[in-house]
């Protein structure tokens, strides 16, 4: 699970395919590594747009996997708690 300004976000899948990628460098915004390239710019705009506002985050995106493929992922995250400031 990545946690960042009171967002949750598993990381299940990813985890299980990138076993040798530490969870150092998923963190913050290293996680747009597995992204596509083309669906970099409007992930990262959704998420920010989450996290700014609150709302819960959803986006179909193309996870790559450690063979180097892409496969279509569904990813979800909600505001759990509060956030300095922030209900």
């Amino acid at each position: 699970m990545v946690v960042r300004d009171g967002l949750q976000l598993r990381w299940p899948t990813v985890a299980r395919r990138q076993r040798s990628v530490p969870f150092e460098q998923i963190r913050d915004w290293g996680w747009t590594q597995f992204i596509h390239p083309d669906d970099v710019a409007e992930n990262v705009r959704v998420w920010q747009h989450s996290v700014d506002t609150g709302e819960p985050f959803q986006f179909e995106h193309r996870f790559r996997r450690a063979d180097g493929e892409y496969r279509w992922h569904l990813s979800r995250a909600v505001r759990s708690g509060t956030v300095a400031g922030k209900s």
